[in-house]
């Protein structure tokens, strides 16, 4: 009996282009919801996880850190550290000391598409974010698997938060049984 092959995700087994070749450009990724009469954004939008999700948030790190180091100064770019890469999970991917010699957090958040309805951050994320402040940036990488990837950063979201610009919504709960 001959198997049939399936057909491929678009995209799925697509080569990237070199890392050397990539030219990020900056504009806004994030697409704004309405809010409803109490505040609150609209309906939960459902997941939709990627089958290459793993491969899509590695080339995202991989195009911001690149961008960092072509970037950065020589301080700065001396103390350029790929958390996520070396194994480590302190609440976000890469950090670096800016010229003040304070450390400065980048979580970086990628899709393959061209922009971003919502994210998911975890609780560690969220911490570190909060007791960052301005020190914490979120990087979000559209097209990353492209040449020219668009990134937005959004800087001090506890006080984006705080000011009404994001909105925070729990997605789960971890349940463990304790005993007495």
């Amino acid at each position: 009996m001959e198997r049939r092959k399936r057909p491929k995700r678009p995209g799925a087994n697509r080569r990237l282009p070199r890392i050397d070749l990539v030219k990020p450009r900056f504009d806004p990724v994030w697409n704004e919801r309405k809010q409803n009469g109490n505040g609150q954004g609209g309906s939960p939008a459902p997941r939709r996880w990627s089958k290459d999700l793993k491969r899509i948030g590695d080339r995202a790190e991989e195009v911001v850190f690149k961008h960092l180091k072509d970037t950065l100064s020589g301080r700065a770019k001396k103390n350029l550290h790929w958390r996520a890469r070396s194994g480590e999970v302190p609440g976000w991917d890469i950090d670096y000391k800016d010229a003040n010699g304070r450390k400065v957090a980048v979580e970086v958040q990628g899709t393959g598409g061209s922009s971003f309805s919502n994210i998911e951050i975890t609780g560690k994320e969220w911490e570190a974010a909060c007791r960052l402040g301005r020190q914490f940036c979120l990087y979000l990488v559209a097209r990353c698997r492209s040449k020219e990837p668009v990134i937005e950063v959004l800087r001090n979201l506890k006080q984006m938060h705080c000011n009404r610009k994001i909105l925070l919504q729990p997605t789960s709960f971890r349940l463990e049984l304790l005993r007495r």
